[in-house]
């Protein structure tokens, strides 16, 4: 039997995404399938963020340039949005739309994009719509 390539993405807040991942895992290795597990630990990385009590969120690279974080929808606040903007060298203001709505209108584009790639007949035929 073929198989196509996968990729599992685990994130969130909490516990449980490695053993998520490990089991996983476990079971495509047991099934003779091709593996890889790999988790992001950068160099000289630094937190990102202070959450208060000694909790912190996130690493930034040594030099500044790669961050991450666990908070999801931190780039819905506007106010957060426009001051990392600014901390990265733009210099105009933002548009005045909210975000969720640019992000809507984003997948709208991306999904249009893929849409037009794909032979959408042979696909709902394969998923039996």
């Amino acid at each position: 039997m073929e198989y196509q390539g996968y990729v599992h993405v685990y994130t969130g807040n909490g516990k449980g995404k490695t053993t998520a991942a490990l089991g996983l895992l476990l079971r495509a290795s047991g099934a003779d399938m091709k593996v890889f597990l790999g988790q992001f630990l950068p160099r000289g990385a630094r937190p990102l963020l202070s959450l208060g009590g000694g909790r912190t969120d996130g690493a930034v690279s040594a030099g500044g340039r790669i961050w991450g974080t666990y908070l999801h929808g931190i780039f819905d606040s506007g106010e957060f949005r426009e001051e990392w903007l600014r901390f990265l060298g733009r210099r105009e203001p933002g548009k005045d739309l909210p975000f969720r709505v640019v992000r809507e209108q984003a997948f709208d584009r991306l999904a249009d994009e893929v849409e037009a790639a794909l032979d959408m007949k042979a696909l709902e035929r394969i998923i039996g719509l």
